[in-house]
């Protein structure tokens, strides 16, 4: 019989204060500072043996982050 890791089902939901801490009228720079913090979260979530799921409402926001992350 094999182990198996338990693991929790979280979310993390993004709002565009901390995407750039206002809002940035200019929509090139403001789809470049999202698509930045969504790839960041999703490395710092993976270097953590986190699993992302799905990531919901990714062009506005609040953008909803899916992920399973191990417990012990």
């Amino acid at each position: 019989m094999t182990d198996k890791t338990k693991q929790m089902y979280q979310i993390k939901i993004v709002t565009a204060y901390e995407v750039s801490g206002g809002y940035i009228s200019d929509n090139n720079e403001r789809a470049i500072r999202t698509q930045k913090y969504i790839n960041d979260v999703c490395n710092i979530l993976m270097d953590s043996d986190c699993t992302v799921l799905d990531i919901e409402n990714a062009h506005s926001f609040p953008i909803v982050i899916k992920y399973m992350q191990p417990i012990e």
